[in-house]
């Protein structure tokens, strides 16, 4: 069986850092991106099985992953994590291919094992 491929954009090392160490590297390989552009060069090359990203990158708009990521692979699920979250932002994620939205600080380790279920049911 091949590991799931994940992707994760954000601007806080730490928060990469720790989804990094918390997933099962057995079943799993965690790819992580501090900026949109790192992320958009290996989506070229690569899809993931799953993208978990940030509404706010380093100043850039997290919301264009999530287009692109629906332009290109819309069958790739996608998951959603912000300190940002508006009324706005929320009614734009409506219909895009998100499975959950996530407000930080959130606890790690109930969302990282709500992403492994969601991926190890072969979605």
């Amino acid at each position: 069986m091949n590991n799931k491929l994940i992707y994760i954009v954000d601007d806080e090392e730490d928060i990469l850092e720790l989804f990094k160490g918390n997933f099962d590297e057995t079943l799993f390989t965690v790819e992580c991106f501090s900026n949109t552009k790192d992320f958009n060069e290996k989506f070229q090359h690569k899809a993931p099985d799953l993208v978990i990203t940030d509404l706010v990158i380093n100043g850039d708009d997290g919301l264009t992953i999530i287009e692109k990521v629906n332009a290109e692979g819309p069958e790739i699920p996608i998951f959603v994590m912000s300190g940002f979250l508006t009324k706005d932002r929320l009614d734009k994620l409506k219909g895009l291919n998100t499975v959950s939205i996530n407000s930080k600080p959130f606890k790690m380790l109930p969302y990282i094992k709500e992403i492994e279920n969601y991926l190890v049911q072969d979605h």
